[in-house]
Order: structure tokens, then C-alpha cells, then sequence
């Protein structure tokens, strides 16, 4: 388990960063060619149709689960059955999407307040980012396999490759408030690219996969249907507390302060990212529960949960204390505004890090029940919270309707659901996944508000330099205060799996590469693996 868990996380912390540079190159670039206005719409529209991916009511989750399970199992014709099921589900889905964005341009996207320079660009931006996720979500089925395989180096591969060719189109292919339209045709003409890619991977990986009629496929709808009703409602209720303050501070405030309000949600959204690659524990969790083996599954709870609060606890630290810096060095003191609702966004972040792995260990059991339950009362609190304070405080308001439902939904409620299904105690969920990680986290932040009041470091050199300083100083402490010494154990043996990988794919290169005379190109390794965030099912 710690040699897959190991290439897993590597593979995706590598992805995430490459992804993250991209886009952190990418931002100012797409503001400073469109401006304010033009971006802030740029985000609105995509926010808004962004909620249609609820129409595939978590059938992604369900088939990677399906599928995880029976790998395990090894019943290759079973997966044949759940993967054929799921390509003509999200057929029909992609249909679904075009119908159901229509229906927002009539009761959401027209409304936004636009000036009249840019009203004319509103439809055309709406048809090309809606084709732009039917595309993703009809080749699902494809992503699902590459997931439930647990191959994130080909999932990440895929995505970076994307991003960055997305961010050398942008560069001269982007200029003035009409480059809008640019933009929204390179997203939808690289994400098909990028699904083309997908589909050739997944067939790899399995060699095994093939359609099966109808007629056979449908004969999983009744195990399907039964797991996704319950994921159904926790997507749409998670994509409507998601994406409801973009939308809500759009028909409230304008383009202008969307745009202002997504630099700080930008910077948690590249921290959430991080932490969503924990969820590739989630193939692993339905093998073990596929196998019984709830020990095992216990000890990936408490060390998927522990690394997402040291990572959340790591970031967090980081944008607090040098945040406002970093949005000037960034994209100018005129979005310096942007730190306070960075603040208030990072309260919501903490809270629910160290629940978002444990998540994905309960709907790897089959419980999908509680988690959707709680998710629907999250949406209700946010969307409520986040239209009364937007109206009275603006950007700052919305961004507490974010954290609020935060710590009444997952810290009050989430954690007792969470220790009654695994069979301990509320006091150990607590104790593991908050109190033990937050011991570690006391001197490196104290070291850091020394350094911000001391130093008061600016530009990118001593910002972005302070980065890699800042997260050793906070895994070093973890690992002395926040782990007990089996965890370090385990720690010291997932870093020596992870070593001999290293070493194993450098000699494999070497080998490779060896008896070739000067002057002479060493011949290339094999492609293993092969674009934006990486597709994720459900």
C-alpha cells in the first residue's frame, strides 16, 4: 500500500505544482490583456455553467468506486459492464448540459450587470465554455479507469501537458476585452485535445476495456443508481456552495468586484487543489473495504487526515502572514483588498482540510448517506449567509458566508458522524486529525510572523523563495511534535519507498541512455505517462 500510496501522491503533488506555476504565471497575464471588467465576467460565466456538471448526479465517483472494487476483485468482464454503462450515462449527460446551460443563460448569466462594450460578448462566451464541459464530461468514462487504475502520473501528465500549452497560446493569441472569446476557444479546443489523449491512456492501462451492449450494461443500474442517488445530492449541494459566491457577488456587486474577490479565491483554490490530491486514497480505501480489511483502512484515515491538516495548517500560515505582499507583488496594490477576504476564506480552509480525506475513506465503504446529508445543509447556509451578508458587506461578506457553514457543517457535525461510522471515539477524531497536527504548527508560525514583522520581505525573489523555507520548517515540526513514533515509522519507510522508486526510474534512464559515444542523442525513456486542472470524475 505505501509503495501505490507513495507514486500517488508524488505523482499529483508533482502535477499540482507544475499546474499551480502555470496558473500562477497564467492569472495576470489573462487580467492585465483583459481587464477588470472582462476578467471578472470571464469568471462569472464559467462559475455559472459550471453548476451543469451537477447533471451527471456523481455517476463519475460511483464508476471509479465500481471499478476500484472489482479491480481489486479482479472481475475484468464486471468492469467492462460498469464502464460501458457509464459511456452511454454520460452521453446523454453531455446533451443534458447544453439544455440545462441554456436554461441559466435565461435565469442567471443575461442579468449579470455588464457594460455596454461588453453585452454583445456575453452569449458567444456562454455557448463556447458550455461546449467546453460537455467535452470533459462525455469522455468521464475514460478519466474513471485512469483513476480507479490509480494512475495520477497519467492524469497529471495530461493536465500540465494542457495547461501549459493553454498558457503559450494565451500569450499571443490574448489582447484587449475581445480576447475573451480567445479564451474561452482555447479552453474548449485543448480540453478535447486533451480528452483524445485520455481515451489512448485509459485503453492502455487496460487492455481489457470494452463496450458492451446496452441491453448488458443497464443490468448495473440498480447498484449504481443506489450509491449515486445519495452522491447526487452531496455534488449538487457541494457545487452549489462551491461556486455560489462568485455567482451571488456577480448579480450582487458586478464583474468588477468578481474580479477583485477571485484573487484571493485563487490562492486558497491552488492550496484546495493540494489537498483534493489526497483523493487518490479513494481507489485504495474500496480495495481495502473490498478486501475487509479495516485496520489498514483505519491507519490511511489518521494519515490522510493528518497530512491534510499539516498541509492546510502549512499554506494557511503562509497566506495570512504574507498574503497581502503576495497579492501586490502579484497583480498590483490595486487588489491589496484582496487579503482581508483571503483571511476569512483560510478560516473555512482549516476547517475542512482535515475532512476532506475522510470523506473519501466513508464513501469508499458504501456510506454516501450522511456526507450528502451535510452537504445540503452546507449549500442552504452558504447560499443564504452569502446573499445577506453579500447585500450588506460586499466581497468580504460573501467570503464569511463561505466560513460560517464551515465550521458549523464539518467542524460541529461532520466529525461525530465521522467517529461513529469508524467505530472510535469523537475525542480521537479530534485528536488526530486537529489537536496532534496543530502542535507542529506553533513554532514555524511564530518563526513567520518573526520574519513578516522583522523582515517584511517583498517581490517575488524573497515571497516566492520563502515558500519552500516555510514548508520544510512546518513538515520538520510536524514530524517531530505532531506524529507519534509509529507515524514516524511509517513516514521514514514511505520515504524510503519513494527513494528507490527515484532510484529505480533513474537507473531505468541510465540503462537507457548507456553506450552511446558523445555527440550521439541518448535514445528517450518510454513515454508512461502523457491538460488546466486534471479531469476529475464526479
Amino acid at each position: 500500500m505505501l509503495k501505490v500510496l507513495a507514486r500517488n501522491l508524488g505523482a499529483n503533488w508533482v502535477g499540482h505544482l507544475l499546474l499551480s506555476v502555470a496558473g500562477f504565471i497564467t492569472l495576470p497575464i489573462v487580467l492585465s490583456r483583459l481587464g477588470t471588467e472582462a476578467y471578472g465576467l470571464w469568471v462569472a460565466v464559467v462559475s455559472v455553467i459550471a453548476y451543469t456538471e451537477v447533471l451527471q448526479a456523481g455517476l463519475g465517483e460511483t464508476i471509479v468506486r465500481a471499478l476500484a472494487v472489482r479491480i481489486g476483485r479482479e472481475q475484468w468482464q464486471a468492469c467492462n459492464t460498469f464502464f460501458s454503462f457509464a459511456v452511454y450515462a454520460f452521453a446523454l449527460v453531455s446533451l443534458l448540459v447544453a439544455v440545462a446551460a441554456c436554461g441559466l443563460w435565461f435565469v442567471v448569466i443575461q442579468f449579470i450587470p455588464t457594460s455596454a462594450r461588453l453585452t454583445h460578448l456575453v452569449l458567444p462566451i456562454a455557448a463556447l465554455v458550455t461546449l467546453g464541459t460537455m467535452v470533459p464530461l462525455a469522455f468521464t468514462p475514460f478519466s474513471a479507469v485512469l483513476w480507479a487504475r490509480e494512475r495520477f502520473d497519467l492524469v497529471n501528465a495530461v493536465a500540465v501537458g494542457g495547461r501549459l500549452a493553454f498558457l503559450i497560446a494565451i500569450i499571443p493569441l490574448l489582447h484587449g476585452e475581445r480576447g475573451i472569446l480567445v479564451l474561452a476557444a482555447l479552453r474548449l479546443g485543448i480540453g478535447a485535445v486533451s480528452q483524445v489523449a485520455t481515451v489512448l491512456l485509459a485503453r492502455r492501462v487496460m487492455p481489457t476495456l470494452r463496450l458492451v451492449p446496452w441491453r448488458e450494461a443497464r443490468a448495473t443500474y440498480r447498484e449504481i443508481a443506489h450509491f449515486t442517488g445519495w452522491v447526487f445530492l452531496r455534488v449538487v449541494a457541494g457545487r452549489t456552495a462551491g461556486q455560489s459566491d462568485v455567482v451571488i457577488l456577480s448579480l450582487v456587486r458586478g464583474p468588477a468586484a468578481v474580479a477583485v474577490y477571485s484573487i484571493a479565491r485563487s490562492l486558497v483554490d491552488y492550496t484546495q487543489a493540494l489537498l483534493d490530491k489526497l483523493e487518490v486514497i479513494s481507489p485504495t480505501a474500496a480495495v481495502l473495504h473490498g478486501r475487509g480489511d479495516r485496520e489498514r483502512m483505519l491507519r490511511l484515515f489518521a494519515a490522510s487526515g493528518k497530512g491534510a491538516t499539516m498541509l492546510a495548517l502549512a499554506a494557511s500560515s503562509y497566506l495570512v502572514v504574507f498574503g497581502r505582499e503576495l497579492i501586490k507583488t502579484w497583480v498590483g496594490a490595486g487588489f491589496a483588498d484582496a487579503a482581508l477576504i483571503l483571511d476569512v476564506l483560510v478560516i473555512a480552509l482549516i476547517v475542512k482540510a482535515p475532512l476532506l480525506p475522510s470523506r473519501s475513506v466513508l464513501l469508499a465503504t458504501g456510506e454516501a448517506r450522511q456526507p450528502a446529508l451535510l452537504a445540503v445543509l452546507d449549500a442552504v447556509l452558504t447560499l443564504s449567509l452569502g446573499i445577506g451578508l453579500g447585500i450588506r458587506y460586499g466581497a468580504i461578506g460573501v467570503a464569511a458566508g463561505m466560513a460560517i457553514p464551515a465550521v458549523v457543517v464539518w467542524g460541529a457535525r461532520f466529525v461525530p458522524v465521522l467517529s461513529h461510522k469508524l467505530g472510535i471515539s469523537t475525542w480521537s477524531v479530534v485528536r488526530t486529525l486537529y489537536l496532534s497536527p496543530m502542535r507542529g504548527a506553533v513554532l514555524p508560525l511564530a518563526l513567520c510572523v518573526a520574519v513578516a514583522v522583522l523582515w517584511r520581505p517583498s517581490g517575488y525573489p524573497a515571497l516566492l523563495g520563502l515558500v519552500p523555507v516555510v514548508g520544510l520548517l512546518f513538515a520538520a515540526s510536524f514530524y517531530v511534535l505532531g506524529l507519534d513514533s509509529s507515524e514516524r515509522n511509517a513516514v521514514r519507510e514511505l520515504l524510503r519507498v519513494a527513494g528507490r522508486a527515484v532510484a529505480r526510474a533513474g537507473a531505468r534512464v541510465g540503462v537507457r541512455g548507456g553506450g552511446h559515444g558523445a555527440g550521439v542523442p541518448a535514445r528517450q525513456p518510454a513515454l508512461r505517462s502523457a491538460t488546466s486542472e486534471p479531469h476529475r470524475p464526479g
